[in-house]
């Protein structure tokens, strides 16, 4: 009985470890997300184009910290398993922004 006391805390121990380590990577990742989601609610209530720019700017940081963050161990792992979206693209104002293809509304082909 001793044994299998000693086999069961060996195990547990580390276990919860484990899952408190994957719990804050899972935080952290919707953490993120939710900044991502929250720049872009922002972007799309902006008034003017000095505003627009610095949303924007905002926007781009928290792309790029949720995908290194989503690049990085155990973040596959955690968008796996819990099947995290990952942020939409940032929406485009203009025809400058597209390639003209696109703009002009014909496809490469």
């Amino acid at each position: 009985m001793k044994e299998f006391f000693l086999y069961l805390v060996a195990l547990v121990i580390p276990v919860f470890f484990v899952f408190i380590f994957l719990m804050s990577a899972y935080n952290r990742l919707a953490t993120l997300r939710k900044r991502c989601r929250d720049a872009l609610a922002e972007l799309q209530t902006a008034r003017d184009e000095a505003d627009r720019e610095t949303v924007r700017k905002k926007y781009a940081a928290a792309i790029a910290a949720f995908k290194s963050a989503r690049s990085t161990f155990p973040g596959p792992l955690i968008v796996l398993l819990f099947r995290i979206a990952p942020p939409e693209p940032l929406p485009a104002t203009d025809a400058r922004e597209h390639p003209p293809s696109v703009a002009n509304g014909y496809t490469a082909g």
